[in-house]
């Protein structure tokens, strides 16, 4: 990745990195308004915004793009401190927040049901188990799509096959899923199509670049809404198949809009600080709201105001987190 064009496109990926983040963080948004406040959205507002339901599979994706080869022992020490120590401060905070504060975050009656909800099932930061399943396997595919990168392909087609099988069956794995796994292998295919893209990068370039970029911005739109007033109507392998389409279609989308946008170091920075935005934002969300709520009266309104000053409360935790070793370490930055 030295290449002057390759770092540009890290710019671009950087760009939907934040991106998705703060789509995760207007999702959880809407679902604390419609559970907690009572509010409801107009099916218009929902068919807009419902790109940012597809947000976790492109940070999958992304994390799969990203992923290379190198030492072992160097490389699950440092997914294990950036990944699972913050999980585990901020389960653990979400804990002491229920027996203290609120019931904001209990997902259990007792104190031994809530930490094997959180420890054992990672049901309060169920991403973080999932995505750390996801880089435990990561070696064994480097291994194997070192020989040929043409597995990387069978190995996806497989995973999509069985996953589409699943959805077929209506079995939900993830309710007992230990430490994610299953949910992990759910996710497996989107992590190896990242892994297919950067393989097959120069391949891909070649077709896009021959390709007119309204066509392309077309080509994604129509996908993308296709998919969107097909998916009720269709069986389950067709609308497993369509989900897909449309995480590939929005990822595209996403590409080709932040593709003319320049480098941007502080865009950097905040892409640096996604992860930890997912894991904040539980708390200034529910902070937030609470204080509209006091002062005004929450309503379907404030969901992007909250959504601003959460990302700006999470960004200065960050800042302050990065200045000092023990809480550099503890939030995984």
């Amino acid at each position: 990745m030295s290449s002057g064009k390759t770092k540009a496109r890290n710019y671009t990926i950087d760009y939907i990195k934040f991106t998705c983040a703060v789509f995760v963080m207007i999702w959880h948004s809407i679902a604390q308004l419609k559970g907690d406040y009572g509010c409801t959205f107009h099916s218009w507002f929902e068919a807009i915004i419902s790109p940012i339901y597809f947000c976790v599979f492109i940070f999958i994706l992304i994390s799969g793009y990203l992923n290379h080869k190198q030492d072992l022992k160097k490389y699950y020490l440092n997914k294990f401190t950036k990944i699972i120590v913050p999980f585990l401060v901020f389960s653990s905070l979400k804990i002491v927040y229920t027996l203290i504060i609120s019931n904001s975050f209990a997902h259990a009656d007792s104190y031994r049901g809530m930490l094997i909800d959180a420890f054992v099932f990672g049901n309060l930061y169920w991403f973080s188990y999932c995505i750390f399943v996801l880089f435990c396997i990561a070696p064994l595919l480097w291994i194997w799509f070192e020989k040929n990168r043409a597995f990387s392909i069978v190995a996806f087609l497989l995973l999509f096959a069985v996953n589409s099988i699943i959805e077929l069956a209506g079995w939900n794995p993830k309710a007992l899923s230990v430490f994610q796994f299953i949910t992990a292998i759910q996710y497996l295919p989107y992590f190896i199509l990242g892994i297919i893209l950067k393989l097959y990068k120069k391949e891909i370039d070649s077709i896009r670049n021959r390709c007119p970029k309204l066509l392309l911005f077309a080509g994604s739109v129509a996908v993308y809404i296709l998919g969107y007033y097909l998916k009720e109507s269709l069986g389950l392998p067709l609308r497993y198949l369509l989900t897909f389409a449309q995480v590939v279609s929005t990822f595209s989308f996403l590409i080709l809009v932040f593709g003319y946008f320049r480098p941007n170091r502080y865009i950097v920075k905040l892409s640096s600080y996604s992860y930890q935005f997912m894991l904040i934002d539980s708390f200034t969300r529910v902070v937030i709201l609470a204080v509209i709520d006091k002062l005004f009266s929450v309503s379907v309104y404030w969901m992007f105001p909250q959504v601003l000053l959460s990302v700006i409360a999470c960004y200065i935790i960050c800042e302050i987190s990065s200045r000092f070793r023990i809480t550099r370490f503890l939030t995984g930055l």
